[in-house]
């Protein structure tokens, strides 16, 4: 019995042992896994092309360019004679050249196509970069461009030349830019935008951008004294180009009383002063020779286009916005329309914008949209899932907002989509340079959307970081703004239907769309729509074409927006007096039947609503397949995925083990008591 329980004491403790073994290997794996990713984490790839052979390798961070050369001919068994280090080191030879018979060869050093202008000894190297040595006698075959950068008083670099390799092929505004800040240690924050395939420059050295509700300053950039003509990384150098960059203005920056007053003004930033009274005097100029759409013009171009409407029908949300916003009734079938649809589709819609397009209309029309038919549109609106609401990317929550303000329809606190969930929403969707697009990377809609935008936060201008927004909005659309006072999309050029989204903004958060900041030496964004009306009243999608239905109700709209302006009322076009109250009757019984189709397919989508147009009448806010929704639903979805799950056993292996080992110590510990009794 004896010689059994020291067996079993040993087999007990065996399998302790393995136990432990067992938990310790995850953690030694876990321990070499790791020394090994810092190895790897510490590395980065960089290539050489070592005259015309390519060498791709991993060098540690912070590594020079001759660290990468020493490396390549290392590894390779090339022959390496360098004199001097760090500032002074001098390639000689590489493996036999340059040979006796190559006299006047030299070994020309390059990172991503530019000449060095420091010893490859000291130049640092980043992840991917390309370095490129090259055995020649030919110093001229590089490229030399020309660059100065120029503060708001003093130059943050003087000019200097810098060279390009030619087999690099050219370079644009912002290589050159990107190179010498390098080289010089000059800070520069540039942000891509894949809307416009373009840098925007932030900040170059330590210059801090002013910007205001009137103004604001920006880094522009001259090619040859000359202002370019496209984004700085999309225009290409010459060889021999002279590049500026400096900050200029658009606007007014400051008190507008005090600004007029600035040629009379002395004081310690008298040249700054100067310079902007200079810039004021042109734009004072321009706005002399550019007449204003008068107050009586505008109401004269809205009867014509309300007539244009009326003549047809008025079936479109958009179109009854533009008619009640002018001042006159909308006809009683339009009511009609708004709850036979939700009575079709028994109050179920697929389309988030379809929910908030019929909520604006009902508001329009003069009903509350708290209950249509029985069916609870806007509870169904603020406690729509994530899926939905997102769908159709940014107009689910723009139009969300001014549904929701349409009729000032309370939203409880618990909601899922409260005014403040669906406002930081959209400013979390601004872009660096101040614009919104309907789906991120849309390279069109940026004006469109912008505008739209600026009308849904206008009743929000109280709150700090919406004013924010809406000031970079604004400067963002001066910015782009055309000479004939018209806006530009990226893919479809000029329409009425971008201007006038941007008269809607600018009007809706308080900014006279004819003041001074948006007039510009051809026009400004009201004489730039006025000249795509037609004579029947109705408005072209683009200059010298027919009349179209989406730029006709988007041009009344504009019209009617600007109108309030100038009667100074302070709600936006899309905000109505509805009743308080509402009487809800009982939903059909068949509410629970799948949802029937809308009844005409459309091409183009405007919060639900529904139009038959060719493709050049495709408003740039809009879904417009049902391969862009299959998109969206994507994208949509993936946002719901859970986080991945990055828990281990190895903590509860790990007690486990120990407390089988404290019950093994405390079994042998009573075990052997009782032995000692026995005997």
């Amino acid at each position: 019995m004896e010689k059994l329980k020291k067996i079993s004491y040993g087999w007990l403790i065996a399998i302790l042992f393995v136990t432990q073994l067992i938990i310790g290997l995850p953690l030694t794996a876990n321990a070499e896994t790791s020394a090994t990713q810092t190895e790897e984490q510490s590395q980065i790839p960089a290539s050489l092309d070592l005259n015309g052979q390519n060498y791709s390798l991993n060098v540690p961070k912070n590594s020079t360019v001759l660290d990468v050369i020493q490396k390549v001919t290392k590894d390779h068994n090339f022959n390496l004679s360098v004199s001097g280090q760090g500032d002074n080191a001098y390639i000689q030879t590489i493996g036999d050249r340059p040979n006796k018979s190559e006299a006047g060869y030299y070994w020309l050093a390059y990172k991503n196509g530019w000449s060095l202008d420091r010893s490859v000894g000291v130049e640092s190297v980043e992840a991917s970069d390309q370095i490129t040595l090259e055995l020649t006698n030919d110093f001229t075959k590089d490229m030399p461009y020309k660059i100065e950068i120029k503060g708001k008083k003093d130059a943050i670099l003087n000019e200097t030349t810098a060279y390009r390799e030619k087999s690099a092929g050219p370079a644009t505004a912002y290589d050159l830019l990107k190179w010498v800040t390098t080289e010089k240690n000059i800070p520069l924050d540039a942000t891509y935008s894949d809307s416009f395939g373009s840098y925007f420059i932030e900040t170059i050295g330590n210059e801090k951008l002013q910007t205001t509700s009137t103004g604001g300053e920006f880094w522009s950039f001259l090619v040859n004294d000359l202002a370019a003509q496209n984004g700085v990384s999309q225009h290409t150098l010459n060889p021999n180009d002279k590049v500026t960059f400096k900050v200029d203005t658009w606007g007014t920056i400051g008190d507008s009383d005090d600004q007029s007053q600035h040629q009379d003004q002395t004081n310690e930033d008298q040249d700054q002063t100067n310079e902007n009274a200079a810039g004021n005097q042109s734009n004072d100029d321009s706005s002399k020779q550019v007449e204003k759409v008068t107050g009586a013009q505008i109401k004269k171009a809205i009867q014509s286009t309300k007539n244009d409407i009326q003549s047809k029908g008025i079936n479109t949300t958009w179109e009854a916005i533009g008619i009640k916003q002018s001042g006159y009734a909308l006809p009683a079938h339009f009511s009609d329309l708004i709850r036979q649809e939700v009575k079709d589709n028994h109050g179920e819609f697929r389309k988030i914008t379809d929910i908030e397009r019929l909520i604006i209309g009902a508001s329009a029309a003069g009903f509350n949209a708290t209950s249509i038919e029985g069916y609870p549109l806007v509870e169904n609106l603020y406690n729509a899932d994530s899926n939905q609401m997102m769908r159709q990317g940014l107009n689910g929550v723009v139009f969300g907002l001014l549904a929701l303000d349409s009729g000032r329809y309370n939203v409880p606190k618990n909601a899922t989509w409260t005014r403040d969930r669906l406002i930081q929403a959209i400013l979390k969707k601004q872009t660096k340079q101040g614009f919104w697009v309907l789906n991120d990377g849309d390279k069109s809609g940026q004006v469109d959307m912008t505008g739209l935008v600026l009308t849904a936060l206008a009743p929000y201008q109280s709150q700090k970081d919406v004013a924010a927004s809406i000031d970079r909005a604004v400067h963002y659309l001066a910015s782009v703004q055309a000479d004939d006072g018209g806006f530009k999309d990226s893919i479809l050029g000029e329409t009425s239907e971008s201007t006038a989204q941007a008269i809607i903004g600018l009007s809706s958060v308080g900014i006279d769309p004819q003041g001074e900041p948006f007039t510009k030496a051809k026009g400004n964004p009201m004489t730039f729509l006025m000249s795509y009306q037609t004579k029947n009243g109705g408005f072209a999608h683009q200059k010298g074409q027919s009349a179209d239905p989406i730029a006709t109700e988007q041009g009344l709209e504009a019209l009617a927006a600007y109108n309030k302006l100038l009667n100074k009322e302070k709600l936006s076009i899309y905000q109505f007096q509805v009743p308080s109250k509402v009487s809800v009757s009982a939903p059909s019984k068949n509410s629970s039947k799948p949802t029937k189709p809308t009844k005409s397919v459309n091409s183009v989508e405007r919060a639900g609503d529904q139009h038959s147009s060719s493709p050049k009448t495709v408003n740039k806010n809009e879904t417009s397949s049902q391969e862009q929704a299959s998109k969206s639903d994507k994208k949509a979805t993936q946002t719901q995925r859970e986080l991945p799950n990055t828990a281990t056993n190895t903590p509860n292996m790990f007690a486990v083990g120990f407390i089988i080992f404290i019950t093994g110590l405390i079994f042998y510990w009573i075990n052997r008591r009782r032995h000692v009794h026995e005997k």
